[in-house]
């Protein structure tokens, strides 16, 4: 599912995700932009922290750019949507999540007068907010959790 709403408070979008999440719960913090989580002379609390004051603790994401991997992590999107399982693809996205499927079809890169794509600051970083999100949940690599755990005898891998 996907909360995509603004110009609330902190305390209605905290009661909104309440409200959305039921009775389930998580075994990861809520995954949030990680410039919330900013401190300075004219903040001196954090939107994060606000948060959780309200009762939705969360932890940042992984802030990705040119320097940081933006481009890898764009390919492993795309290799998640491709990659093929018993269930069907990877990365899933349901018709309820409206907004993120819309920013898919306006994901690109900014062209110079040319038309070719630039080097620098290259892909286009506006209204992209749930692919910011996509992005930071699989900078993390996330599994699934299960009950079983395998134990390996590393000795029987040493060359």
């Amino acid at each position: 599912r996907e909360y995509y709403k603004a110009q609330l408070s902190v305390a209605m979008h905290t009661e909104n995700i309440q409200k959305m999440s039921g009775d389930e719960t998580y075994s990861r913090l809520t995954l949030i932009d990680p410039t919330c989580f900013k401190i300075d002379q004219s903040n001196m609390s954090s939107i994060a922290s606000v948060f959780q004051s309200y009762g939705l603790v969360c932890r940042p994401g992984i802030r990705t750019g040119v320097k940081h991997g933006e481009w890898s992590l764009i390919q492993k999107v795309k290799k998640k949507m491709l990659e093929r399982t018993a269930l069907g693809p990877r990365l899933q996205v349901f018709e309820t999540c409206v907004n993120l499927i819309r920013e898919f079809g306006s994901w690109g890169y900014r062209m110079n007068r040319d038309g070719k794509p630039m080097d620098s600051d290259m892909f286009k970083d506006s209204n992209n907010d749930a692919l910011d999100c996509i992005k930071m949940a699989i900078a993390e690599d996330p599994g699934y959790e299960t009950q079983k755990v395998e134990v390996v005898n590393t000795l029987e891998f040493a060359a």
